[in-house]
């Protein structure tokens, strides 16, 4: 078993021994999702995706990989959220406007 950890410990600082040291992967921040959800669709919850989006990076990069994963799950919903309200808002539009050129005929 021995051998097989002397493997591990190669010039990369995998350790199998340490689990701690472990640092898992940046989590995806959505900013440019957020973005463009801003920009074409709902803005009031697009700026707040926007901000939780920010911070993914700035916390990953102080340590705080829990917190960067939380903010990138926010940043997700957010942005989702906001496409989602965007499309059933031009559903009621279309909607909206058949229903006045129904009324007209």
């Amino acid at each position: 078993m021995d051998d097989f950890n002397d493997i591990l410990d190669d010039d990369k600082g995998f350790n199998a021994n340490q689990p701690e040291d472990y640092i898992p992967p940046r989590p995806k921040n959505w900013l440019t999702e957020a973005i463009i959800v801003t920009i074409i669709c709902c803005w009031p919850i697009g700026i707040v995706a926007i901000i939780k989006a920010s911070e993914v990076n700035s916390k990953y990069n102080a340590g705080d990989y829990d917190g960067a994963q939380n903010s990138a799950r926010q940043a997700e919903n957010f942005t989702k959220w906001s496409a989602g309200l965007a499309i059933v808002g031009l559903v009621l539009y279309f909607l909206l406007i058949g229903l006045m050129v129904a009324a007209d005929m």
